[in-house]
C-alpha cells in the first residue's frame, strides 16, 4: 500500500525540495560569477531563484509541520480507539458493570475527543482541508502490511475499495437525499415552524406528565407492599425444607431405623417390623356355624 499526501499545488516530498534547492543555488552562484552572456539580467534571475528557494523552504517547513500534526492526531486516535475497545469489552464481559463506572469510562472518551479537537485547532497544526490523499499503488492482491496496519480488517487496496476508504464526502445518493431534506426545511415558513415547535413541545410536556404520574403510582404501590405485615418466615420455610428433604430436626417416638426421603422403600411382602420374635396370633372368641346351601336356585333349568 502506497499513499501520498500532498497539497493542492502539487508539491511532493521534502527530499525533492532539498534537491531543487541545492540545484537552484548552484545555478545562481554559477550565473552570478559568469559574465559571458551580456544580455542576461543576473540580478533579476538571482532574485527569482532565491524567491523560489524561499518558497520551497517554506513548503518544506509546512511538510514537517504536517508530519508532526499527523503523528499527534494518530496518537490521539489510538487513545480513543483503546478506550472505546475497553468499554465495549466491559459491556460484553463484565456483568458487574454499574452505571457510575460506565459514565466514568464515557467521560474518559469524551475528554479524549475534546483533546483531539484541540489538537486539530492548534495554531501549529496546518489546515488539513487543503491537503488531499492520492493512492500511488493499487493492487487486488493480498497486502500483509495493510493487514497489519488495519488489524486484519482490510486485506486489499484495490480499485473497488478505494472510493469507500478515501471518501471525504457521503455517498452521492445520501448526499442528494440530505440536500432534499435541507431544501424542504428551508422552504418551511417561520410561522409554520413556530406552530410545529409549539405542538411538539406540548406533546413532550404531556408525555412527561404521564410518565411522572405512572412513576408516582408505582412508588405508592411499592411503599404499600413494603408496609404490609409479612405472613411468612424464611427461617421456618428453611426448617421445613430441611426436615422434608434430609429429615433434619425430626424425632422418632418408636426406636428403630429412621425412614427418610432417600431411604429405600421396602417391597411388597416385606415387613416393616424390626428384628425380634414375631408376635403370636391370639385365638378368636367368635364361633361360626357354616351350613351348605340346599336350596335350589329358582332359575336353574
Amino acid at each position: 500500500m502506497t499513499v501520498q499526501t500532498t497539497d493542492q499545488a502539487g508539491l511532493l516530498g521534502s527530499s525533492s525540495y532539498q534537491q531543487h534547492l541545492s540545484l537552484l543555488v548552484d545555478i545562481s552562484a554559477e550565473l552570478g560569477t559568469s559574465c559571458e552572456t551580456p544580455n542576461l539580467d543576473f540580478k533579476g534571475f538571482k532574485s527569482s531563484v532565491f524567491h523560489l528557494a524561499e518558497l520551497i523552504m517554506a513548503s518544506d517547513r509546512e511538510a514537517k509541520q504536517l508530519e508532526a500534526a499527523t503523528d499527534a492526531l494518530s496518537g490521539r486516535l489510538a487513545e480513543i480507539k483503546s478506550s472505546a475497545n475497553q468499554l465495549i469489552m466491559k459491556l460484553e464481559t463484565d456483568h458487574t458493570l454499574n452505571w457510575p463506572s460506565f459514565l466514568d469510562n464515557y467521560a474518559l472518551i469524551s475528554g479524549q475527543m475534546n483533546s483531539l479537537l484541540r489538537t486539530m485547532k492548534h495554531e501549529k497544526t496546518p489546515a488539513l482541508r487543503k491537503y488531499i490523499t492520492l493512492p500511488l499503488l493499487l493492487s487486488p492482491d493480498r497486502d500483509e502490511e495493510l493487514l497489519k496496519i488495519t488489524e486484519h480488517r482490510v486485506h486489499t487496496f484495490s480499485h473497488d475499495l478505494i472510493p469507500d476508504y478515501l471518501r471525504t464526502r457521503p455517498d452521492p445518493d445520501l448526499e442528494a437525499r440530505h440536500q432534499g431534506y435541507e431544501n424542504r426545511a428551508a422552504g418551511v415558513l417561520g410561522d409554520q415552524q413556530t406552530k410545529q415547535l409549539t405542538v411538539m413541545e406540548k406533546i413532550n410536556k404531556d408525555t412527561l406528565r404521564l410518565i411522572d404520574k405512572y412513576r408516582e403510582d408505582m412508588d405508592a404501590k411499592s411503599a404499600v407492599k413494603n408496609d404490609m405485615e409479612k405472613t411468612f418466615s424464611q427461617e421456618d420455610t428453611n426448617s421445613l425444607l430441611a426436615a422434608i428433604n434430609h429429615g433434619k430436626g425430626l424425632k422418632s417416638s418408636v426406636p428403630g431405623p429412621l425412614v427418610t426421603r432417600n431411604s429405600p422403600v421396602p417391597g411388597p411382602g416385606v415387613s416393616m417390623q424390626g428384628p425380634g420374635p414375631s408376635p403370636v396370633k391370639a385365638p378368636g372368641t367368635i364361633k361360626t356355624n357354616i351350613k351348605a346351601a340346599s336350596q335350589v336356585h329358582p332359575y336353574q333349568r
